[in-house]
């Protein structure tokens, strides 16, 4: 959902630039909730205010909430069959191929830095840490971003 919602913010509509939609993402990943539903309520409010929000949120929420309960029950009839097993087990690795995407586009944009090769290795290195903690311990989320800002302004200047 992500990469499409990058796709028409920035490449359709021209709403925002790259670099404002990786600002915009980053408020949204440290709000409670879905990304897209934030991305979504942002957008919706920038363009049309808050009738504009609502109806976003409604745009992107309701077909895949009535989705959802429509196919909940075929889901949980079939679930155990060699087809529906199968065509998973094809959607997951799409699923990683789109997030890592995300990340691919967002990382020379996270990496700059008018701090020259040192700046880059220490934002490079606070990415390892940042997602070895994420990936191997139950640090919540929240946390994460929360130090993550805090390291941001400790290095204000520096990186």
């Amino acid at each position: 959902m992500i990469p499409l919602i990058r796709t028409e913010a920035v490449d359709t509509y021209h709403w925002v630039d790259e670099d404002e939609f990786m600002e915009i993402y980053a408020v949204a990943s440290s709000l409670p909730g879905p990304i897209a539903t934030n991305l979504a309520g942002f957008f919706g409010r920038r363009m049309a205010g808050p009738l504009g929000s609502l109806v976003a949120l409604l745009g992107l929420t309701l077909p895949s909430g009535v989705a959802i309960v429509a196919l909940g029950g075929l889901y949980q009839a079939t679930k155990d069959t060699p087809l529906v097993r199968d065509a998973l087990a094809g959607i997951r690795p799409v699923v990683i191929a789109l997030l890592l995407g995300v990340a691919v586009t967002f990382a020379p944009r996270a990496l700059a830095t008018t701090k020259g090769t040192i700046g880059v290795w220490l934002r490079a290195a606070f990415i390892a840490v940042a997602f070895l903690v994420a990936a191997f311990t139950d640090v919540h989320p929240a946390i994460l971003i929360v130090a993550g800002a805090i390291v941001g302004l400790a290095m204000r200047g520096r990186w």
